[in-house]
């Protein structure tokens, strides 16, 4: 290698100083991104959440209802795909670099895995608009409720909640679409985490149980809320039904519509003290 003088020595160390500022610029800035990104996910998530095929419309909207699904799935695909690519891009760059936090690397592959799992939602919600049969694939109904879970760990930790989680052991596992179930217990969970909003802190408790009642799974979602008048429960699984100043009313139709699909049912009562249960259940198939 020549010879470098004193002036080249120092400018390039100038130059590689301003090459390692600028990724700690990036980094940082890195942090920004992922809080946005999963606050994306979390918009784009709702969205889907308050979209259901046409047979849950309003009279005279019923003919636009599929399309305007198959619409919505159409434009939340792209962006949703974007950012599962663009974090797994970011992520694998940032492990080739060396000295960046773990835990940073890691949070930005949790937004990819949570922007796929949106694109599968997405996925259903197609099948849905078209009236297509659930793609489904054997699974265990307490390993999704611990990722369903984890997956809201933000949220329910937002909402200052305390949680249990009930599975009798030895469940017989189920044949329906995972995704899909998947959503219904989204929905469930972060109503009962919604719904508890003006309840003291220290009672916001939410528990999720699962067993077998003869030839069904039983999933049971409880919090200790307010509560329902019997007029809201009489109507609540009707689309356009909500309780919420911003809710559309069909995320609860939405998950009627699902289980509907999988030979299923979903209903509500009210707790003996404070609070409401959801309850669904799904028929154990081969």
């Amino acid at each position: 290698m020549p010879n470098r003088s004193r002036a080249e020595l120092v400018a390039e160390i100038e130059r590689l100083k301003g090459v390692l500022a600028l990724r700690d610029r990036s980094i940082v800035k890195s942090k920004k991104d992922l809080a946005e990104a999963r606050r994306r996910i979390a918009d784009l998530e709702g969205k889907l959440a308050q979209t259901c095929e046409g047979q849950i419309a309003k009279p005279g909207h019923v003919q636009g209802m599929p399309s305007m699904a198959a619409a919505l799935a159409h434009e939340l695909n792209q962006p949703l795909s974007s950012i599962a690519m663009l974090s797994k891009t970011c992520a694998r760059n940032l492990r080739m670099t060396d000295g960046v936090d773990v835990d940073l690397i890691e949070a930005i592959e949790q937004v990819a895995t949570e922007a796929e799992r949106a694109v599968e939602m997405v996925r259903g919600l197609r099948q849905l608009s078209v009236g297509a049969s659930p793609k489904r694939t054997t699974f265990d109904i307490g390993d999704l409720i611990h990722a369903t879970v984890g997956q809201l760990r933000d949220f329910i930790r937002a909402g200052q909640t305390r949680i249990s989680i009930d599975v009798e052991p030895g469940l017989t596992k189920l044949r329906a679409d995972r995704t899909q179930i998947g959503q219904i217990l989204t929905n469930l969970i972060r109503n009962a985490v919604e719904a508890m909003a003006e309840t003291p802190k220290e009672q916001r408790f939410l528990e999720i149980k699962a067993r077998q009642t003869g030839a069904d799974i039983e999933v049971a979602v409880r919090d200790q809320g307010g509560g329902l008048s019997p007029d809201i429960m009489e109507h609540l699984f009707e689309a356009y039904q909500t309780t919420k100043p911003q809710g559309m009313g069909l995320g609860l139709a939405l998950c009627r519509s699902i289980l509907q699909a999988h030979a299923g049912r979903l209903w509500v009562k009210p707790n003996n003290g404070p609070g409401t249960t959801f309850l669904f259940a799904l028929p154990i198939t081969s």
